[in-house]
């Protein structure tokens, strides 16, 4: 007969075990598409809580309930799940990384009727129907980004960069965040 002390036991080593091989797989995924398609990808890296706050204060009157979001490396979609459902508006992510992506449709499976997010490339993704880009990405992407956005966005396209500027736009508007000792800016472009 089981004992409680030992369905306990068992359950514990069984959410150990799913941790660990959702770890595993994120590992995977991230030595794949280095080593196999040869392009560098950008790490998981998730938006602190007070950024966010500060990132909703400051886009009030700049996106409406018409608008259209892309996430580019949407991550697990905090950043869009937040806007959309702020500004009662549509968007979509895009996130490359398995485990991220996984958490994404968790975060956001609520919110199927408006919020899509997609396993796939960023720059594989026409940005001419979105009104408004979100984007937390590295440095060496910026001009790859920069070069998509001008050509495939409408005029009017409202940008949202975080800690990284695009290298030849001059954003509308700059808010820096100084949260525990760190240094964060939000670049904000209308195309």
């Amino acid at each position: 007969m089981i004992t409680n002390a030992i369905l306990t036991l068992l359950l514990i080593i069984l959410i150990g075990l799913v941790i660990y091989n959702a770890a595993l797989i994120y590992d995977l995924t991230l030595a794949f598409f280095v080593k196999f398609n040869g392009q560098k990808i950008v790490p998981y890296v998730t938006t602190r809580n007070n950024l966010l706050a500060d990132l909703l204060a400051e886009t009030n009157n700049l996106i409406q309930p018409h608008d259209k979001i892309l996430e580019l490396g949407c991550g697990n979609a905090k950043v869009l799940k937040s806007l959309v459902r702020k500004y009662n508006c549509a968007g979509d992510g895009c996130e490359l990384l398995i485990a991220p992506y996984l958490s994404a449709l968790g975060r956001t499976f609520f919110w199927r009727k408006k919020i899509r997010i997609f396993h796939k490339n960023f720059f594989k993704t026409d940005f001419k129907n979105y009104s408004v880009i979100y984007g937390y990405l590295l440095p060496y992407l910026m001009p790859q980004v920069e070069k998509k956005i001008q050509t495939e966005c409408a005029p009017g396209t409202f940008i949202i960069i975080n800690t990284f500027p695009l290298p030849t736009l001059t954003p509308f508007k700059t808010i820096d965040i100084r949260p525990e000792g760190l240094s964060s800016k939000i670049y904000f472009y209308r195309i």
